[in-house]
């Protein structure tokens, strides 16, 4: 069954559909379409568990979820700065940290929509519609890096993440993810978890790092009708 996708149908001016194939079950790619094409949507999101054999399109995403647990580990304090209005660097920031985002890499999107979704998720960090908190780190003025963060019922997860180009490997997203584990264990939640792409490596190295494991895997399909 096709759900509709409303704000997404919204924001991009056309009908967009979402589908979950569960783990075992046949993926019919023209039976997937047809059924598109009479629900009225355009852009369909195909979501499985498992990847879908002898499928014509290859997935526009393989996400992954990393978890990890909160202990007394996270008690230590580390430095950033809670910021309570955007800046443009953010902004900046948050584009960055989606480049290997599913909504940057299809062309049928376009870089102005993935852009203006980007800075959508920024503010509505702010405004508390999409997360909780936002850290920074600054190297002398300039922010260096940012990360969004919810909390949800037991758990927190990371939203946005992202190091400016010039200060890579210097220890800026390890803070910044300790800043969320210790907000975490000062508010008794026990697990952080965090998504990226499989094709970021960059960012699962990062995470595996950092003490995070993979707990789910999904393949995400973009359709077009």
């Amino acid at each position: 069954m096709i759900e509709p996708c409303l704000w997404d149908s919204e924001f991009f001016g056309y009908t967009v559909g979402r589908k979950h194939i569960a783990e075992g079950e046949s993926a019919d790619y023209d039976a997937i379409m047809t059924e598109a094409e009479e629900a009225g949507v355009r852009l369909l999101y195909l979501f499985s568990d498992a990847p879908l054999e002898n499928f014509p399109v290859k997935p526009a995403d393989v996400k992954l979820v990393y978890s990890t647990g909160i202990d007394s580990s996270a008690a230590v304090l580390p430095e950033c700065e809670v910021l309570e209005c955007p800046e443009p660097a953010v902004y900046e920031l948050a584009y960055r940290s989606g480049r290997h985002s599913r909504f940057f890499t299809d062309p049928g999107i376009g870089t102005e929509k993935f852009r203006e979704m980007y800075g959508i998720w920024v503010d509505n960090s702010f405004s508390g519609d999409m997360g909780d908190k936002v850290f920074v780190k600054r190297v002398g003025s300039e922010i260096a890096g940012f990360v969004t963060l919810a909390l949800h019922g037991n758990s927190g997860s990371i939203g946005l993440i992202a190091v400016g180009e010039n200060f890579g490997r210097k220890g800026i997203g390890t803070a910044l993810v300790e800043c969320c584990k210790r907000t975490l264990f000062d508010a008794g939640l026990p697990r952080l978890d965090v998504a990226t792409q499989q094709a970021n490596s960059e960012a699962c190295a990062f995470y595996e790092k950092n003490g995070f494991v993979v707990s789910k895997t999904t393949y995400i399909y973009h359709l077009w009708i």
